[in-house]
């Protein structure tokens, strides 16, 4: 818990913001596994369960399987360049050089934590969309799986 120092309290602000945002990526990477996920096995049952066997609805299952496959590999390779926090080689030579007073110190850890901030929210809003896109395929592969087996019946 930080004191009452200004330094201090923004460099508190600054991991919340940090923490929340680590939070919303995580977020994010489970609703794109889970839209795969979710397709996978409501269309595995879907085929098994079936009395005739339905080769077109495993086609359509393994289709919309491997698109969202393909989504999710765009959307971890997005998810890979987050900025995990300021390089800490980076602040040791900082101190080394400049020698700086523990507020600076923390003044200059805040920044680059904004700095991270920053870069990371862009990230977030490009994941946002591969994110949409991912649940806009699992549900149209869920409705064209079930309209296939309305069909049938």
């Amino acid at each position: 818990m930080p004191s009452g120092d200004p330094t201090e309290l923004i460099l508190d602000h600054a991991r919340e913001k940090r923490s929340q945002q680590d939070a919303q990526l995580q977020g994010l990477l489970r609703v794109a596994t889970g839209a795969l996920v979710v397709v996978l096995s409501a269309g595995t049952i879907a085929v098994a369960a079936s009395e005739a066997p339905a080769p077109s609805s495993a086609v359509v299952v393994l289709s919309f399987a491997c698109i969202l496959g393909l989504n999710l590999l765009c959307i971890e390779l997005i998810a890979h360049r987050w900025k995990d926090g300021p390089r800490i080689r980076r602040l040791l030579d900082v101190h080394r050089l400049h020698r700086p007073t523990l507020p600076q110190l923390q003044d200059a850890l805040s920044s680059a934590l904004d700095e991270d901030h920053e870069y990371n929210d862009k990230t977030l809003r490009r994941l946002r969309w591969f994110v949409l896109l991912q649940a806009a395929i699992a549900f149209t592969g869920l409705v064209v799986l079930l309209t296939e087996f309305r069909e049938l019946a």
